[in-house]
């Protein structure tokens, strides 16, 4: 009797053992089925969220009303009235085209008329400037001297001023003594030396040599 209730105990023992390990291989696949699920859930919740942005970037395309006989007789006169408004609108555009025209035609001054020159005459050689003779100097004269001492005591004072100044003699009876500043080839050069010599007090005129 004693070795019967033993061999129950220990029956009832393994009982217990296996319902619990059934219970744990129960969890172990409830809890694979529970990922499997969550993955796939993830899966579709990814798909989705690519596909809405396609599916709402497509405009919706609403269908055209009918045009009813109305409509279009509303159409028939602002189409001519548009087109009423740019045949003026080009009418003022030519007309200030136009009167720009005239006004630069106005303004560009006349081309001169060509020189008719009767047949059988020769061309008009250009006037040139008149040159000097050959070996004419012109100077500017301080002064005439009948005694040689005072000319070159003038002479000094006329140096010391910065002017290049010479001493002629003349050969006529009395026998002045010139005092003479410079020798320009043009008298424009000679007048120039005058107003200088002006400026610093000395009078002088022009003369050739």
């Amino acid at each position: 009797m004693e070795r019967h209730s033993k061999e129950s105990g220990y029956d009832l023992v393994l009982d217990v053992r296996r319902l619990i390990l059934l219970f744990a291989l129960l969890i172990v696949v409830c809890g694979g089925f529970f990922l499997l699920g969550f993955i796939e859930g993830k899966r579709q919740v990814v798909q989705t969220s690519f596909r809405e942005p396609a599916t709402a970037s497509a405009p919706t395309v609403l269908p055209e009303p009918p045009r009813t006989d109305a409509s279009r007789a509303a159409e028939a006169p602002a189409k001519t009235l548009e087109d009423a408004t740019r045949t003026q609108l080009n009418w003022y555009e030519t007309v200030s085209d136009t009167a720009k025209s005239r006004a630069t035609e106005k303004n560009t001054p006349a081309a001169p008329a060509p020189t008719v020159r009767p047949a059988g005459s020769k061309p008009q050689a250009p006037a040139l400037a008149p040159k000097p003779s050959a070996g004419v100097t012109y100077s500017c004269q301080v002064g005439a001297f009948s005694q040689r001492k005072e000319a070159e005591a003038k002479l000094s004072t006329v140096k010391r001023l910065g002017h290049i100044a010479f001493i002629e003699a003349t050969q006529s009876k009395k026998g002045y003594f010139l005092l003479k500043v410079g020798r320009f080839k043009t008298r424009a050069e000679a007048a120039e030396m005058q107003l200088r010599l002006k400026k610093d007090g000395i009078a002088s005129f022009i003369k050739t040599n």
